[in-house]
């Protein structure tokens, strides 16, 4: 190899680090992943950190919007009996839109706030959603071809469920798309295994070194609308 061809010892060393870092991240990440998750129904007063006066709050809220209740209900992960998190479902027919209030372990242990998500199913396995977590890297790395979302932090249930809506709207009409009918908690969990799988691949395949340098400059916003794999979307807004 001609000598000018050669890279450098230092590059090459950086190059390794750079790798070794992306690889220890994803190798975290998917261990504490699961391959699969499973529910269990539950009465809210048995989770220890739930904020019970928030969460009925919430739900208050939520009902407003034209949701009904569905159930409560806590995780359990394969080969574990531990119950993990909480979640509250809704589901709105009229506009077949799911809306979920979770607390995850990590929030039950810190008494900490209560998340907000709603998700909208579309015709091609498509799926819309808004919730009110923090952008962050790993959010960033998993990003869906076909779950297109906005991320508002802080944002009431009103605001996320009309930016819901909204996203709904363009992408179903970019796409030529039309909302799913007659939705049910089965179509919500059938969802969300499959998308957890697809997570755990995104993870493996994606270099999450980069994605955290491109996470850094697109939630400096605050805010955070991923388009999906849609043609007629903004280039800025795909992967």
């Amino acid at each position: 190899m001609p000598t000018w061809l050669r890279v450098p010892a230092f590059l090459r060393s950086r190059k390794a680090r750079i790798q070794e870092v992306d690889r220890n991240f994803r190798q975290k990440m998917l261990a504490v992943m699961p391959e699969d998750v499973f529910y269990v129904s539950c009465d809210p007063s048995d989770c220890p950190g739930l904020n019970l006066s928030d969460l009925e709050d919430v739900t208050s809220k939520i009902k407003q919007l034209g949701f009904e209740y569905c159930i409560d209900r806590r995780s359990r992960w394969p080969k574990e009996q531990k119950l993990r998190g909480f979640q509250r479902v809704f589901i709105n027919q009229i506009d077949s839109c799911f809306a979920v209030v979770t607390s995850t372990s990590k929030r039950l242990e810190s008494e900490g706030e209560l998340l907000i998500g709603f998700y909208c199913p579309l015709e091609q396995d498509w799926w819309i959603g808004a919730t009110n977590g923090k952008p962050s890297t790993l959010k960033y790395l998993i990003r869906s071809p076909k779950f297109a979302q906005v991320v508002k932090p802080s944002a009431t249930a009103a605001a996320l469920y009309a930016g819901c809506v909204e996203l709904r709207n363009r992408i179903s009409s970019d796409l030529e798309l039309c909302q799913a009918k007659n939705v049910t908690l089965e179509m919500l969990d059938e969802w969300s295994r499959s998308h957890l799988k697809e997570v755990r691949s995104l993870v493996e395949r994606r270099s999450a070194v980069q994605a955290a340098a491109a996470a850094k400059k697109v939630f400096a916003a605050g805010e955070w609308v991923w388009l999906g794999d849609s043609s007629k979307c903004d280039a800025s807004e795909r992967e």
